[in-house]
């Protein structure tokens, strides 16, 4: 038995200071009672996880707000690398090195609020506890006493998507394999301010205020109060939200009501996207655009920028010629925990730099040590995948309990082939699909799909846009017929028809080679023969979200079952 020592000095707004253990065996970010972190394996105890110098523990307090922690840490052997986690995972100390008998003081900040699921039900979690973790890096758990107190001091809010969500991490800890966002890395850069992340997996300027982020923001805003937007990624998935368009509507709307709460806005370029080579063997992001989206939005609204996208731009072309990016990045975009920490380096620099932002008096004099282990790892970094599982295959979507019993099996289907995201609360089924979307969807599982560079076969499409691959994966794969073309434009930003979406969805049931010599008039025959034609079907109507993702289920139980040998 380890010998330990824990002593909570209570505070006005404390009550007991209890040890609290990872209580869910399955991936999924989920956050309840976890602080962040899932067994790898069952059965470890609370004595094991010390014995490894582990310690995961849990501060209940009355109110939402935020509190500062004092941590005075004594030791009997030398700890080289001690890191401290605080509530969903949030890095406040990457590096603290012990001497023997030697006590050393810690001072962070936490805030309190409810939140909102990566993945699962749709409720907002208030649990009104602070998560505290301790990592020695050796089999040793130091003694530690615990300080708190609540304190008045502002906030910085981010608002944002997957880039700067919070994610959690196996038990043992690999961080070079685990998902992080930059928003768990950040508290570590500041002081007197704390952070609520708000940023969420998945949601575009339009999600996160249906699906509730938004109001966990303004209903723990306070005059002063900083609001951080980083939003784009998923924006751009969707044409209606363009960045001069539906996107800059949003994000202006945001800063309105931000300003009327009394808050601060600040507004983030998106982290760029692991850069490509165009035509001519420049390097290029497609989100580029929104960046200057956001650029001009607070030239015109006196709100100040933080250009992460270029500067993110000029590092990554850094790693992609030392060939070091797998090292911190998991696909084109999503970070690992030494990418996350490397980003919100980056994101500290631009704050360093822009004298119009006065988040830089509230940073540390002293930078954390930034710590990389070079992994050597080869990955195929191109591709943008969705980060998050189901725990379980179940409908959670708020508009979806209406359905037939028979369209929500085949929407469990639906997650099972991941061809919708889990972590948005709306599906929208009876919204019509757009070409585009339909086509990035249709890529989970069409066969053969292998996104390559685009080759400009169509005047609306350019090379730079984040659907291009996709579209000339389309291409390849001999998926678009002819007819569809009008003066040389695929017209991905216009609704998927029913001709279309079967003309396509039965040519992928064909070996390549003889899908050319399918009519449309031939793919609706084939249709009708298997029963893949809806009642009252009409080929020239836009089809629904919700009629799309059950044909591709169809279509997939085909080539399952019989593997291009069914026709």
């Amino acid at each position: 038995m380890v010998k330990n020592s824990f002593r909570l000095i209570p505070g006005d707004d404390t009550t007991t200071f209890e040890q609290c253990l990872p209580s869910i065996d399955t991936l999924g970010a989920t956050f309840e009672n976890n602080g962040g972190w899932i067994k790898q394996k069952k059965s470890i105890s609370s004595d094991e996880l010390l014995k490894n110098g582990i310690g995961i523990f849990k501060i209940p307090v009355k109110h939402h707000g935020n509190y500062q922690i004092k941590l005075d840490i004594k030791s009997t052997k030398e700890i080289p690398d001690l890191k401290i986690f605080t509530n969903r995972r949030h890095l406040v100390v990457s590096k603290l090195t012990l001497g023997k008998k030697i006590a050393r003081e810690v001072i962070f900040n936490v805030h309190v609020s409810q939140y909102r699921n990566t993945v699962g039900e749709t409720r907002v979690q208030d649990d009104k506890a602070i998560y505290l973790t301790v990592m020695s890096g050796i089999n040793y758990f130091p003694e530690i006493t615990v300080q708190l107190e609540s304190v008045n001091i502002p906030t910085i809010h981010i608002l944002g998507d997957s880039i700067a969500a919070d994610d959690e991490a196996y038990i043992p800890y690999n961080p070079q394999l685990t998902w992080s966002g930059w928003g768990q890395h950040l508290d570590q850069f500041f002081e007197n301010i704390a952070i609520n992340n708000q940023a969420h997996n998945g949601m575009t300027t339009e999600c996160v205020r249906m699906d509730g982020d938004w109001q966990n923001v303004v209903s723990n805003l306070k005059p002063n109060d900083f609001v951080l937007f980083h939003l784009g990624h998923n924006d751009q998935k969707r044409s209606y939200l363009a960045p001069f368009d539906g996107y800059a509507t949003n994000i202006r709307r945001f800063i309105k009501e931000t300003r009327n709460y009394g808050g601060i806005p600040i507004l983030m370029t998106s982290l760029s996207r692991i850069p490509l080579k165009d035509a001519y063997g420049d390097y290029f992001d497609a989100l580029s655009i929104y960046a200057e989206s956001i650029k001009q939005i607070g030239h015109e609204l006196h709100v100040p920028v933080i250009d992460l996208h270029q500067k993110s731009f000029n590092y990554l072309l850094q790693l992609i010629k030392n060939n070091t990016t797998a090292d911190y990045f998991l696909d084109a975009a999503h970070t690992n925990d030494y990418g996350a920490d490397l980003v919100s380096n980056w994101i500290v620099e631009c704050i360093e730099e822009n004298t119009d932002l006065p988040l830089a008096r509230y940073l540390k004099t002293t930078k954390p040590i930034l710590s990389i282990k070079s992994s050597k790892t080869k990955r195929r970094l191109d591709n943008e995948m969705p980060i998050t599982k189901p725990t379980s295959l179940k409908l959670i979507f708020r508009d979806t309990h209406f359905l037939e019993e028979q369209e929500k099996r085949y929407l469990l289907k639906v997650l099972e082939l991941k061809l919708i995201d889990p972590t948005v609360s709306y599906l929208h089924p009876y919204d019509c699909m757009f070409l585009g979307m339909f086509i990035y969807s249709f890529s989970q599982v069409a066969k053969p799909f292998d996104r390559n560079k685009y080759l400009g076969k169509y005047d609306d499409i350019s090379e730079h846009e984040w659907i291009a691959p996709y579209v000339q994966a389309t291409i390849d794969a001999h998926l678009i017929d002819d007819v569809f073309i009008e003066n040389d434009q695929l017209h991905i930003k216009k609704f998927v028809s029913g001709y279309q979406m079967i003309s396509m969805i039965v040519r992928n049931l064909y070996p390549v080679k003889k899908r050319n010599t399918l009519s449309v008039k031939q793919c609706l025959n084939i249709a009708q023969k298997y029963g893949m034609l809806w009642e009252n079907f009409e080929g020239d109507k836009p089809v629904s979200r919700l009629r799309c993702y059950l044909m591709m289920v169809r279509m997939n139980r085909i080539l399952e079952i019989d593997d291009y040998n069914f026709f």
